[in-house]
């Protein structure tokens, strides 16, 4: 095939370090004043300070350590995104297992299927997903997957309370971080995510150390500093952390957390504290180098804790979306295992019934809880208490050898013509895409005069693309990062208000809602400088009626969970010429071509065909299916996105149709493969 007609940005690719994410997020951690508030819990109020991540996301690990987690256990999370959340996912990090956090939103149907794939699971779940659990435990074969259960929030029968973790792990510090060697980042799996299932039902993407180091650099610039600002921006954090965005956004901008719900607080100094203990707390209960963390809750302060222990540890992600039901977790399920599970108390019925499934709960080697109290799993705060002061020797726990190839998270698929899939994204590909996105802050952010500390309003779940990578992301650069348990409009516009976010990810109908919604108007959103969109595309009108309303720069993106952020148009502000349909040009280290639908041969501007595209931030491949993934990824490279469209002479892309279909509800994808295949499992 030619080689001609590929475009990319003029200038060279840049170079992305093959080291793990626990190296790469331990540094950054570091670098903070240790009551930097990082996170804010919008739901709850609690907040997270940059002391407070580190101690409780080590005290997490080391509990989990003493608990016996290994390098081949996968933690999986279930919950609502929380601070409590956050410090699991960071104590996966400290210790260098795989993580799988699962969106909050899953049901148990998805979940059963999930775990028949997986086993040696540690799953983190919450209180109101404790039914979806304990209906999966109810078969045999699922439970045998499962490891432990942990509660990240709230009670869950009798498994060990977020709380119960801290307290394991209080005052131990890891020994190294990761505390399993990562030797290979290129190949070592820091995470699964599940697609979106734009290119069939949703798969366990496998994401590699280097592959999530590459994004979080795409997303960044190490040239960025807010010495003109008296203080930090904010990133308004909407994704669920089971997806690409929430976990690379909450590892790349929250240098503090902010849970809308609870109005709690994370500080830079809490988030490596919390996290750093989260870790030890894993690495004391055994947690290895194999296993994978596998998150199914709301986005919470916790839960971030959560995806940073995992970056430390050097283990996979899984982070699972919260709407994930009891059968698509327990068809996931069946596909993994070594499974170290995060859930919160709202998902704890939905664990509990995965878990019933002896197929599944084969899978998971444990179950922690990050809010709430679930049976007698270990909740946050206990696995914290383990790992309380204790350190760990290095960072990441286990040593990422080869980033280009191993798996740093696992995301879902869509499933929009299929069952959802699980890819695998490497450690160099999150590096690059943080490479990335550093370069786009550098170049496009201090254009605009925000006064005060940076914050993003991150309003997806962790459980998707957006929601992962935007909470890495903005943790990264040192952003505070508000974070909403569930889509609520109000809550949204009020937590704008009261937080003063600066920057806020959102889809196409909540720009809607923005115009025309019933809570338009109400809240003081003066704070607003920028609105990122993706997910599908805005119509003219009201791309400039949002600009036009408050005075806002807005852009949007194209990206997948298999290749990452493919595109983004330049900043769109009054006395711009708006240009339907203009997604921009190829995002940093990024080539796209135009396929000939028929011939495969490679098209010049102007001419339609499939969009393929390749770089250091494609995904590894799909878990457990070699044939979808040979199918997604040719022998050169290159990622068939199933989107039909163009580019032009400027190398601006086009989307004009589509190979598949995907349905987009709020901040939610639904696959109609999905519905349909779960659909006929009725008489």
């Amino acid at each position: 095939m030619s080689e001609n007609n590929i475009i990319s940005l003029d200038k060279p690719f840049d170079e992305i370090p093959n080291i793990s994410m626990g190296e790469l997020i331990s540094k950054a951690l570091n670098k903070l004043d240790e009551e930097f508030v990082c996170a804010f819990d919008a739901n709850t109020g609690k907040t997270l300070t940059a002391k407070e991540l580190i101690e409780k996301s080590t005290a997490i690990a080391m509990a989990l350590i003493e608990r016996g987690i290994n390098k081949t256990d996968l933690i999986l999370t279930f919950a609502e995104n929380s601070i409590e959340l956050t410090v699991v996912l960071f104590a996966s990090v400290l210790l260098g297992v795989t993580i799988y956090p699962i969106t909050s939103i899953a049901k148990a149907y998805e979940l059963e299927k999930l775990f028949e794939t997986l086993d040696s699971i540690v799953v983190f779940t919450s209180e109101s997903k404790s039914n979806i659990i304990s209906k999966i435990l109810t078969n045999t074969a699922l439970k045998a997957n499962v490891k432990s259960i942990f509660v990240v929030n709230g009670v869950f029968d009798n498994n060990i309370t977020f709380n119960e973790l801290l307290k394991e792990g209080f005052n131990k510090s890891l020994p190294q971080i990761p505390y399993f060697a990562v030797e290979d980042p290129k190949n070592t799996i820091f995470a699964i995510l599940q697609s979106s299932g734009t290119t069939g039902v949703p798969k366990s993407t496998l994401i590699s150390h280097y592959a999530f180091v590459a994004q979080l650099y795409s997303m960044i610039n190490s040239g960025m500093n807010f010495d003109e600002f008296d203080e930090r921006l904010k990133f308004g954090h909407i994704t669920p952390i089971g997806c690409i965005t929430g976990l690379t956004f909450l590892y790349g901008y929250i240098c503090c957390g902010i849970d809308a719900n609870s109005d709690t607080k994370l500080t830079f100094k809490e988030l490596i504290t919390k996290s750093n203990a989260l870790a030890m707390a894993l690495i004391e209960r055994e947690i290895s180098k194999s296993d994978i963390i596998l998150t199914f809750a709301e986005n919470s302060i916790e839960l971030a804790i959560v995806i940073m222990a995992s970056v430390l540890l050097g283990t996979t992600l899984y982070p699972i979306s919260p709407i994930a039901n009891v059968y698509e977790l327990e068809k996931l399920f069946e596909t993994l295992d070594s499974l170290v599970v995060f859930t919160s108390q709202s998902k704890s019925n939905a664990m509990k019934t995965i878990l019933n499934n002896h197929k599944s709960k084969a899978a998971v080697k444990s179950v922690f809880m990050v809010n709430g109290v679930f049976d007698n799993y270990i909740t946050f705060d206990e696995l914290l208490k383990e790992g309380h002061n204790k350190c760990l020797p290095q960072i990441p726990y286990f040593a990422v050898k080869d980033p280009r190839n191993e798996t740093f998270v696992i995301l879902q698929s869509s499933g929009t013509t299929g069952v959802p899939k699980s890819q695998l994204i490497s450690n160099y590909s999150v590096v690059a895409y943080l490479h990335a996105m550093k370069s786009d802050i550098e170049s496009d952010f201090h254009k605009n005069n925000i006064d005060g500390q940076p914050v993003f309003g991150h309003i997806t779940p962790f459980g998707c693309v957006s929601g992962i990578s935007s909470l890495l992301g903005y943790i990264f650069c040192g952003f505070s990062v508000v974070i909403f348990r569930e889509y609520s409009e109000e809550l949204i516009l009020k937590s704008i208000e009261k937080y003063h976010v600066h920057i806020l990810f959102i889809t196409p109908a909540f720009g809607s809602a923005l115009i025309l919604g019933p809570f338009a108007g109400k809240y003081d959103l003066s704070s607003l400088k920028v609105i990122i969109s993706s997910g599908a595309a805005f119509t003219e009108s009201v791309g400039k009626a949002i600009v036009n309303k408050y005075d806002v720069l807005l852009q949007e993106i194209y990206g997948m969970t298999e290749g990452g952020i493919i595109t983004q148009m330049p900043y769109f502000n009054n006395g711009d010429e708006y240009m339907a349909g203009n997604l921009g040009q190829p995002n940093n280290n990024v080539e796209i071509k135009i396929r000939d639908t028929d011939s495969g041969e490679s098209l010049g501007p102007g001419l339609g065909g499939e969009i393929c595209v390749r770089g250091p931030m494609l995904f590894k491949g799909y878990l457990n299916n070699p044939l979808a993934t040979s199918e997604a990824i040719d022998s050169e490279g290159w990622l068939r996105t199933g989107d039909i469209g163009h580019y032009d002479q400027q190398k601006r892309l086009f989307i004009t149709d589509r190979l598949k279909e995907l349905i987009k509800y709020e901040t939610i994808a639904v696959s109609p493969t999905e519905i349909e295949l779960f659909l006929l499992t009725h008489k």
